[in-house]
C-alpha cells in the first residue's frame, strides 16, 4: 500500500488509499482491541492494543455510535458494524445521561459516573450518533432520544452561561464558535430525519451565527469567540483564530 507521505497523482488514487487504510488498518485495530465486553468501546489504548484506562469518555462513545453507523451504512453493509454501533448506543443510553437528561462526560468501566455533566459538546454528539444509527436501523428507540436531546440542549443554550464546554471554558459574557458548529450540524441532521421545521429553523439559526457572527470578513477570518450580541470582541479570545476549527466548520457548513 502506498505510503501516506508520498504523493497522490489524482483525487481517485487518494480515495483508493483512504478507503484502503480505513478498512484495512484503522477500523480493524478498533475491533480487534477496543470491544469491551461489559458494552461500550475502551478508548484509552496504545498503538500497541493495550488498553491502558477502561473509563468511558461519552465524547468518544458517541463517536462512535456515528462511526460504525455510518460503516454500515455509507461504506459497507457488514452486520459486525451495525452490532457494533447498536451495543455502543445501548451502552450509552442506559449510562450517559444524568436526571435532567443531560449527556455526561465520563463513565468508568461499568458505566458509573466518574464526571457529569461538563461539556454541552456531548449532548451535540449524542444526536449525531443517534440519528446515524436511526438511519441505519429505522428504529425510533435510537430516534427519541435524539429529539429529547435537542428539547434539553435548546433550553440550555437559550440561557448563556447555564452549561459547560470541557475542555475549554467560554469566556464570561461571549460565545464560543464551537457550539454554534457543532450545533448547526447535528439539528440538520436531526431535520432531515424527522421532518420537524421547528429544528430546521433552528439549525439555520446556529448555521447564521457562524457565518455572519464568527466569520468576520473584516479580518479574513473565523474567530472562536464573539460578544453575546454577535459583535468581534477585541480581546485574547476574541482574536483567537484556529484554523482546522474553521475548515472543519466551512465543511459542516
Amino acid at each position: 500500500m502506498q505510503s501516506v507521505m508520498e504523493p497522490f497523482s489524482s483525487l481517485p488514487e487518494l480515495r483508493k488509499f483512504l478507503h484502503c487504510h480505513l478498512m484495512e488498518s484503522v477500523v480493524p485495530f478498533w475491533l480487534a482491541h477496543a470491544i469491551d465486553d461489559t458494552g461500550g468501546l475502551n478508548t484509552c489504548i496504545d498503538d500497541m492494543g493495550r488498553v491502558v484506562s477502561r473509563d468511558k469518555y461519552l465524547w468518544s462513545q458517541l463517536r462512535a455510535v456515528y462511526t460504525f453507523s455510518a460503516l454500515y451504512q455509507r461504506i459497507e453493509r457488514r452486520q459486525r458494524f451495525l452490532d457494533v454501533a447498536t451495543d455502543v448506543a445501548k451502552f450509552c443510553l442506559r449510562h450517559g445521561r444524568d436526571d435532567r437528561g443531560h449527556w455526561v462526560f465520563c463513565v468508568d468501566a461499568d458505566g458509573r459516573v466518574l464526571e457529569g455533566d461538563k461539556s454541552i459538546y456531548a449532548d451535540g454528539f449524542a444526536i449525531m450518533g443517534l440519528v446515524e444509527l436511526y438511519r441505519a436501523t429505522g428504529d425510533r428507540a435510537f430516534l427519541i432520544p435524539a429529539i429529547e436531546t435537542f428539547a434539553t440542549v435548546q433550553r440550555r443554550l437559550a440561557s448563556p452561561g447555564s452549561f459547560s464546554t470541557a475542555p475549554y471554558d467560554i469566556p464570561t459574557g461571549l460565545k464560543a464558535h464551537g457550539v454554534s458548529m457543532i450545533f448547526s450540524l447535528a439539528y440538520f441532521e436531526l431535520s432531515q430525519v424527522t421532518g420537524d421545521p421547528k429544528i430546521a429553523a433552528a439549525a439555520l439559526s446556529l448555521a447564521d451565527e457562524v457565518m455572519d457572527h464568527f466569520r468576520r470578513p473584516e479580518r479574513s477570518a473565523l474567530v472562536e469567540y464573539v460578544r453575546l450580541d454577535g459583535t468581534f470582541d477585541d480581546s485574547p479570545p476574541g482574536r483567537a483564530v484556529v484554523p482546522g476549527h474553521a475548515i472543519e466548520s466551512m465543511w459542516f457548513q
